[in-house]
């Protein structure tokens, strides 16, 4: 079973990070938290997050991965390492941005693409070889309601591995 983008699910739940901003270095929390954003708004501190976040998804995967061979699949040793520190990442994204306040009328979109996200993380915790692409991914709903939803960064299917097929 060949190894290609170990962190392709992980791209789902980066979807909807807008709240992570401060986690990260932003200050998308400090406007949410006094009044409700914009649909645009939401998007756009989404999508800034993702990006940040994949940056710190590929570290993680650089330090895992770097020496393992594209068709190579890691262990199940080192696939639990790495399935322990991706989800304090994860949580942390889907965590805060419940801490946001949506436009009234998407808190339901955005509610249920949140519990859709945890559900794919939880699948993770239970299942660390799902962040291997030949499985499939507990975050395809997830990244379906972000694309739905207007993200354009945020729930892309896109390689977190940098030059790697």
């Amino acid at each position: 079973m060949p190894r290609h983008a170990l962190l392709r699910v992980v791209a789902g739940v980066v979807m909807l990070t807008g709240g992570v901003a401060p986690a990260l270095g932003g200050s998308a929390g400090a406007t949410a938290a006094t009044k409700n954003l914009t649909k645009d708004e939401l998007i756009r501190a989404g999508d800034d997050v993702c990006r940040q976040a994949d940056e710190l998804l590929g570290d993680l995967d650089s330090s895992f991965f770097v020496d393992l061979p594209v068709d190579d699949v890691p262990d199940a040793d080192t696939l639990d390492a790495f399935a322990a520190e991706l989800e304090p990442i994860v949580q942390q994204e889907i965590d805060s941005i419940r801490a946001l306040a949506p436009p009234p009328s998407d808190k339901k979109r955005i509610t249920k693409l949140l519990d859709a996200a945890q559900h794919g993380l939880d699948k993770i915790a239970d299942d660390p070889s799902l962040v291997l692409e030949a499985g499939p991914n507990p975050f395809a709903k997830a990244d379906r309601l972000a694309r739905k939803y207007g993200f354009e960064v945020c729930g892309a299917e896109r390689d977190a591995l940098a030059g790697r097929p």
